[in-house]
């Protein structure tokens, strides 16, 4: 492990969550994680706003408001396709 990867891992929080279009305040993406938490990721890449699809993330929470009255913010730092 690089230590950019020790960096991520001790500011950020790992998980794996599919990614979902959510329909309130004029549709946006989520994360909801495989233990049921709901993340609102500010820079979902565009490659992966796809329903459905499986990822695995490094994210920390971001300290910002957003008009989406859903999940919780964050940025994520790392986040791979997972192939199932």
């Amino acid at each position: 492990m690089n230590s950019k990867e020790n960096h991520h891992r001790e500011e950020g929080f790992e998980g794996t969550g599919t990614v979902h279009y959510i329909e309130l305040e004029g549709g946006f993406f989520g994360i909801i994680t495989d233990d049921e938490k709901k993340l609102l990721p500010l820079n979902l890449p565009d490659a992966l706003k796809v329903d459905g699809i499986k990822i695995s993330f490094i994210a920390k929470h971001a300290q910002v408001m957003t008009i989406q009255m859903w999940g919780i913010p964050v940025e994520l730092l790392e986040v791979k396709v997972i192939k199932e």
